[in-house]
């Protein structure tokens, strides 16, 4: 007897198109958002003190990234929870904890877009990785001393 499949897998190149998407479109916003943050920062703030010769495409690109990941994820999780109908009470605590999570980092990865420093410090400890946490640690050591202002 055969097991017919309810819900058919998604075609290949749907999948490789997401991967795309998800890839390509963070390093174009980050260059982008890099780019408009030093024409804007060298005449809008002579003397705030921010080197305008440094560039934060890798905070752009973590940024954006995690933001687009984890809203992703907060329409799935719930599609997903409705289309199959099944959550047990032990199911719904982990659920909310994991939107939870989910929204925060979103709200981090704007944050972080925003260039501030406390953000993109916690988005490092929260990936739980240490690869990324060297890597962001080296990354943020020559950025620490900006300004935090909202309006680069």
């Amino acid at each position: 007897m055969q097991i017919e499949e309810v819900n058919p897998p998604a075609p290949d190149w749907l999948i490789g198109l997401m991967f795309c998407v998800l890839i390509a479109a963070p390093i174009a916003g980050a260059y982008l958002l890099d780019r408009r943050r030093v024409a804007r920062g060298a005449s809008a703030f002579p003397l705030s003190g921010y080197d305008h010769t440094n560039r934060f495409v890798w905070g752009y690109f973590l940024g954006i990234s995690v933001f687009m990941i984890s809203a992703g994820l907060l329409v799935a999780v719930p599609v997903n929870i409705i289309r199959t109908g099944n959550v047990s009470d032990s199911d719904s605590i982990a659920l909310l904890l994991l939107i939870a999570f989910y929204l925060t980092m979103a709200v981090l990865g704007l944050l972080i877009c925003r260039l501030n420093r406390w953000a993109f410090a916690l988005f490092s400890l929260l990936t739980f990785n240490p690869i990324l946490w060297l890597v962001n640690a080296a990354y943020a050591s020559q950025r620490w001393t900006w300004r935090s202002n909202r309006n680069l």
